[in-house]
């Protein structure tokens, strides 16, 4: 449910979420930050592009959001960074982003409005709430009528078909429901500084009771045995006690390599 006035720019917007939360703005936001690829493309389906400072890692449509400032993946959210940008409204995923990162932004007094698509049909929905946060719902019509138009195209088209079988996994909510024992986490950066940045947004945004099951990834293709060494000091530093390497190849084929490494991992063998 959703109620504005569009009478005057700096009206009063009213837009209940998929949580049922009444999100109340004084008037349509101008600065966004959004926290999935997904929601990234549904502002700017909403016509609301522009107003996006921040979004989440590997928002890549438009192509013009790979130039707007990294606030974390949808995962692993980047809270410091998200507060610095200063948005007046903050886009989240429901079962994607960490429901504690979640909690601590509106702790910190940021509008969180909350999406969860979970059907083709709904995207226009979604498109027209946020429009109506953003106070572009005028320029979102057409994306919304154009979207419901090859949905009703596709649907004449294909469903007289069998459904396809899908698969679909993700690693942190199965980690919460207790259906994986361990989870190893592909942070394969070469370099140390981004390879330390995403240790300290998991560590910051997991719960502690699921640190201890995580396997921190390291990878040491095309990487010397030094920045190796450094990161898995640092993966210990940070409390996360179990590694894997990628790949297994390079230690097979030079010993002194993986000597180096053995040499931090088990100081005393």
């Amino acid at each position: 449910m959703f109620s504005i006035n569009t009478l005057e720019a700096n009206s009063e917007v009213e837009v209940r979420d998929d949580e049922g939360t009444l999100i109340t703005l004084k008037a349509p936001a101008q600065r966004i930050v959004s926290l999935a690829p997904s929601l990234t493309e549904l502002i700017y389906a909403a016509g609301a592009f522009e107003k996006l400072v921040g979004v989440a890692e590997y928002s890549d449509f438009p192509p013009a959001a790979k130039e707007l400032p990294i606030v974390g993946r949808f995962d692993i959210l980047d809270i410091e960074r998200i507060v610095q940008l200063n948005p007046d409204l903050v886009v989240a995923w429901q079962s994607g982003n960490p429901r504690t990162s979640v909690n601590r932004l509106r702790k910190l007094g940021l509008p969180v409005y909350i999406a969860e698509p979970k059907s083709l049909a709904s995207i226009p929905f979604h498109i027209e709430r946020l429009a109506l946060l953003a106070g572009t719902k005028l320029r979102a019509e057409e994306s919304i009528n154009g979207f419901r138009q090859k949905l009703k195209a596709l649907h004449n088209q294909f469903s007289h078909q069998s459904p396809v079988p899908t698969y679909y996994q993700v690693w942190d909510v199965w980690l919460a429901a207790g259906y994986l024992d361990k989870a190893v986490v592909m942070n394969y950066t070469k370099n140390l500084k981004d390879f330390a940045a995403n240790i300290d947004i998991m560590y910051d945004n997991l719960p502690t009771k699921y640190r201890k099951k995580i396997i921190m990834g390291i990878a040491t293709y095309n990487q010397s045995a030094r920045q190796v060494v450094d990161k898995v000091k640092y993966t210990r530093v940070t409390r996360f006690k179990g590694i894997s390497f990628f790949s297994y190849n390079v230690m097979v084929q030079n010993p002194r390599y993986f000597k180096s490494i053995k040499k931090v991992l088990y100081p005393r063998g």
